[in-house]
């Protein structure tokens, strides 16, 4: 598995190992650093285990044994230093560190085993932290995660479905197909959170991504009444004057479709 996936433990600041699922970094006064799985300092050496192999080296060669969410825990004790650009370049392996144990990749197996643990949308955040967006789809709620996830050689994002709170199903898709999906949802959550008035118009992604598979009661929350409402192959059509902006800056008018009482087709006309 290329990407890691971390469990991290405390780890006792004198001569004492770490279980062996235990995540540490070890950083060199050379720069280098190593992540090892356990690790213990005794006479003047750093004794630490890496994939089941136990080495040592002098702890004269170390500069800092580091813990993920505890810090520092050799030399124990130690002062702030001012950053030097030795300093700095510890500092930023650190923080790299952190960084990619924050937003880290994972096996499918593993993602997955974590997903079957989650049985509301509270714990789904506790163990995955927010969605970058959310998706509604008639009583499905779906969270949006730009967390990348290797399935099949291939990398993937998941969409998380959720019905009345509860956890449904895990839909894998490209990060081009989850980066488009995060966009819509964004831009449909800024433009419902400005319903329409006289005068307002909006660009063609946004009347989509607001509009597709609401319904009338929802289509009036936002835009008000239809200034004409009409029959199209015996569907019920709405229109909206002047409602939508071109790509060359037109004003048109937005015609809307229902089928079943939900909107499932559109299409832009110029106004008359």
């Amino acid at each position: 598995m290329k990407g890691k996936f971390f469990t991290f433990l405390l780890i006792t600041l004198l001569s004492a190992s770490t279980p062996a699922f235990a995540q540490t970094l070890v950083i060199f006064k050379n720069a280098r650093s190593i992540e090892v799985d356990s690790v213990r300092y005794e006479n003047g050496q750093c004794i630490y285990t890496k994939n089941g192999s136990k080495r040592s080296v002098p702890l004269a060669l170390i500069e800092e044994i580091y813990v993920l969410n505890k810090g520092t825990i050799y030399p124990p004790q130690r002062p702030e230093p001012t950053e030097t650009k030795d300093t700095k370049i510890i500092n930023d392996t650190k923080k790299t560190y952190e960084r990619n144990n924050r937003k880290k990749k994972s096996d499918d197996s593993s993602f997955f085993q974590m997903i079957m643990q989650v049985n509301d949308i509270a714990s789904l955040q506790n163990k995955i932290g927010k969605a970058a967006a959310v998706e509604n789809h008639q009583g499905v709620t779906i969270y949006l995660y730009d967390v990348p996830i290797k399935k099949s050689d291939r990398i993937r994002n998941p969409a998380i479905h959720f019905v009345d709170g509860k956890f449904n199903m895990v839909n894998y898709v490209s990060p081009e197909e989850m980066n488009q999906r995060i966009q819509m949802a964004k831009i449909r959550d800024k433009a419902l959170s400005s319903p329409h008035k006289k005068g307002r118009t909006y660009n063609s992604a946004e009347i989509y991504s607001m509009t597709r598979g609401r319904t009338p009661e929802e289509m009036r929350e936002m835009f008000g009444e239809p200034n004409k409402i009409w029959e199209s192959n015996g569907k019920e059509a709405w229109t909206y004057i002047k409602l939508v902006v071109t790509s060359k800056g037109e004003i048109w008018d937005q015609n809307f479709l229902f089928d079943f009482g939900r909107v499932y087709y559109d299409w832009v006309e110029k106004s008359k």
